[in-house]
């Protein structure tokens, strides 16, 4: 599912980016810029338009030899309207083409970050404010134009920074009770860095993925629906990968899956069944989707 935005201003590349960095027309020939629209991709754990109140951030690319200096700006969302967040700079074009850039949601982190290529990524339960996503933009009019004063009315196209698992266990003639303590993703990236301007990820360090922990064995298994968790989770790339695994600590026991066969491609979501039959844990299924509906299924085995 889709969302669009509406919002106003921006244009090109990276140096020093501050909210101190308010640009101001030299002569009336500049032309703040206008984004007439971007597309979001459908979250599985959101629905609908952007709630009033919703920002994004907003980077203009610095470049001497077009006369663009750096500047982050953000732009809030109401009444299906975006504009400039008062205390944010303006950005404005002149003639030359311009490198812009968009991020959702806003972050202070990430706006007053010195380098939009560095953006650290850190592998933990979904929540809507790390859900981080991404996009450059281009001339509203005419795609095959680059962004300045003669094209000034951007549009974005936002991308996923992070891949996702959601797990969900259920049991079948399991006579404990099924109370889950803890519950970890193993030899999977627990943290990275993104280059928001080319959606390269690097810097991947591999380790534990902490999903779930309570000293009070709160979350118990319902036979019925049984019990889900969804995890951001740091993406591989074709250089580097992993091959995770998923373990329970259910009634004081620790049970670990196999290795589970799959690619964590940003913006893919892979669904996990797995199921406690007696004292064997098994994956029945592991289900790939564009972070919507499922397109296909590997079996992931049964441990012990």
């Amino acid at each position: 599912m889709k969302r669009i935005l509406i919002f106003a201003a921006l244009a090109a590349l990276l140096a020093s980016c501050s909210q101190d960095e308010l640009q101001t027309p030299a002569n009336k020939n500049l032309t703040p810029l206008g984004v007439s629209s971007a597309s979001l991709a459908a979250v599985i754990t959101k629905s609908g338009d952007f709630q009033n109140n919703s920002a994004i951030g907003v980077l203009l690319s610095g470049n001497g030899a077009y006369n663009y200096t750096a500047l982050c700006s953000k732009y809030n969302y109401s009444d299906d309207t975006w504009s400039k967040d008062p205390s944010a700079g303006q950005i404005y074009l002149n003639n030359n083409p311009a490198n812009i850039y968009a991020y959702y949601p806003y972050s202070d982190d990430i706006n007053n970050s010195t380098n939009w290529t560095s953006i650290p990524l850190t592998s933990s339960i979904y929540a809507d404010a790390k859900d981080l996503c991404y996009g450059s933009g281009v001339a509203d009019d005419n795609n095959a134009q680059p962004i300045s004063s003669q094209h000034a009315s951007a549009k974005f196209q936002m991308n996923r920074a992070y891949s996702s698992i959601t797990i969900n266990l259920t049991k079948e003639n399991y006579t404990g009770n099924g109370k889950v303590t803890v519950v970890s993703i193993n030899n999977a990236f627990a943290s990275g860095k993104i280059d928001l301007t080319t959606g390269t990820v690097s810097s991947q360090s591999n380790g534990i993925v902490p999903v779930f922990s309570t000293s009070d064995a709160a979350a118990t298994i319902d036979a019925t629906t049984g019990y889900s968790w969804h995890v951001l989770m740091v993406p591989a790339t074709a250089a580097n990968k992993v091959t995770p695994s998923i373990s329970f600590t259910i009634d004081g026991v620790t049970l670990t899956t196999n290795s589970l066969n799959i690619d964590l491609v940003a913006g893919t979501n892979y669904k996990v069944s797995v199921k406690l039959s007696g004292h064997e844990l098994a994956v029945s299924s592991v289900t790939l989707t564009p972070w919507t509906d499922a397109s296909s299924v590997v079996n992931g085995g049964i441990i012990k």
